[in-house]
């Protein structure tokens, strides 16, 4: 059975490099509010922005709406609202 994309039980990975971060062509050090609510459920307990196209979604232990953004838009790299880790989808790691 295929496992569903951020959706693993394991620790997350902690990478000092990924290479999709080359990917981006924007200025990504304006990270909203921690409390900026997800733009699909209004959360606010966990919020992330997308890094390429800069719209907030809760995290996978939410309603996984950056989940399904992700596996929409292929756009991998995200950001938290509240302490700025960087998470890629792709890679799987911090």
């Amino acid at each position: 059975m295929a496992k569903k994309a951020g959706s693993g039980s394991s620790s997350p990975k902690a990478k000092t490099c990924c290479d999709h971060l080359a990917l981006l062509s924007s200025d990504f050090t304006r990270i909203p509010k921690s409390d900026t609510p997800c733009m699909r459920c209004q959360d606010v307990k966990e919020s992330w922005v997308c890094l390429s196209c800069k719209d907030v979604f809760c995290s996978r232990y939410v309603n996984m709406h950056f989940v399904e953004h992700y596996l929409q838009t292929n756009h991998c790299l995200t950001a938290s609202c509240r302490d700025q880790r960087i998470w890629c989808y792709r890679c799987e790691a911090f």
